[in-house]
């Protein structure tokens, strides 16, 4: 028998089985029972917030989910922040310059709980373009922890829909397929202020529901069609079928609604793209040559080599102008943390336009703390 290499790749966190008894009905009902302790309230907008809107908690919750996209972090993190935002803001009147210290203490909190490897202070800032330091975040943590009363085993969308598919008869295969997508749609309604009144057995209902119309699976099996769908789930979590039915709907129109606003996004950034290599062929050639050989250098700067190397390499196998140009120029200053800039960048101009929005009759609003300066040097 001939020796054969198999190449195994497995998750570098080693995770324990699956206990079935946590899939009951006794454990469902009582997470049925325990959701409503936790749902926060739906008008702290108008009753409690005085500068924050809800456009604001959408670019905050949108950086939020990036921030636990890019660092890889448990499904369940996200949503789990989300809660405590929201549980936060509908208690305590929050100004709107220190909304991103709070979305980063909700993920700082979240992740210790759910998370093998929490995320640490120093990250966090960092991803805040260092706007936060990490002893106001520590105190930030125990302001929320007071506010919630230390009870932060939050009911969330994530913890039924393990009992929803349990319940389903799907092949492990789609089972996974069907997870992985519900798991999507409720971090999508997470970010979304019309969800906050929704009760999490709602959420992954209606998730669950959108996810198997999308995958087509009711041509496997008729009892996956919508209408049969969705009268077992509304028994399951007790519910009026038509509510269901209603989530279902309002879920496919935010998934819709995102895409859409996601393709104008990507055709607005290759127009100015091309118009930037538009601008770039008017310039000199000798002007055009030394840009190029910039940017190389300040890649190289980015993924660690040495730039004056690189900078020799370019002038000997470059023409003079593009040596010239490589020898004489120092490149400019990149940032220490180029995917961090490149995220907080993008969202720090809608943070600003929602901030303007917000303060019609106050005063305009400040500007983000640039890296290196305490919040506490700007003006309030």
């Amino acid at each position: 028998m001939e020796k054969q290499l198999l190449c195994c790749e497995v998750d570098s966190i080693r995770r324990a089985y699956q206990d079935e008894n946590l899939l009951n009905d006794r454990v469902l009902q009582t997470m049925l029972k325990a959701e409503e302790n936790y749902l926060p309230s739906p008008n702290y907008f108008k009753c409690v917030q005085k500068e924050i809107i809800p456009k604001m908690r959408k670019i905050l919750a949108t950086w939020m989910l990036e921030v636990c996209e890019e660092q890889k972090c448990e499904e369940e993190v996200f949503p789990l922040a989300m809660n405590y935002l929201d549980r936060y803001l509908s208690v305590e009147a929050t100004r709107k310059t220190r909304l991103q210290l709070l979305g980063a203490t909700c993920m700082f909190l979240a992740s210790k709980m759910k998370e093998t490897v929490p995320l640490t202070a120093e990250k966090l800032c960092i991803y805040t373009d260092n706007s936060v330091l990490p002893g106001e975040l520590l105190q930030m943590e125990l302001l929320v922890l007071n506010k919630l009363k230390w009870d932060l085993a939050s009911v969330t969308p994530h913890d039924f829909i393990e009992h929803f598919l349990s319940k389903l008869k799907i092949h492990p295969s789609t089972k996974l397929i069907l997870r992985k997508h519900a798991q999507t749609f409720v971090a999508l309604c997470a970010t979304d202020v019309n969800f906050i009144a929704s009760p999490p057995s709602m959420v992954a209902a209606g998730s669950v529901v959108a996810a198997v119309q999308g995958l087509y699976l009711k041509s496997q099996d008729t009892s996956l069609s919508s209408p049969n769908l969705t009268n077992f789930l509304s028994q399951v979590i007790r519910s009026d079928p038509d509510c269901l039915r209603s989530c279902q709907e309002q879920i496919e129109s935010l998934l819709e609604s995102s895409l859409r606003q996601a393709q104008q996004h990507s055709g607005t950034t290759e127009t100015k793209r091309m118009d930037e290599e538009v601008d770039l062929s008017c310039t000199p050639t000798d002007i055009k040559v030394f840009t190029a050989a910039e940017l190389h250098c300040l890649k190289c700067h980015k993924s660690g080599i040495k730039v004056g190397t690189h900078r020799a390499r370019v002038a000997e196998e470059s023409p003079p102008a593009v040596a010239q140009a490589a020898t004489k120029r120092e490149p400019q200053q990149t940032p220490s943390r180029p995917g961090t800039q490149t995220l907080i960048s993008r969202t720090s101009q809608e943070y600003k336009q929602a901030r303007q929005e917000g303060t019609a009759a106050d005063s305009p609003a400040q500007p983000t703390a640039t890296p290196g300066q305490h919040p506490n040097d700007q003006s309030t």
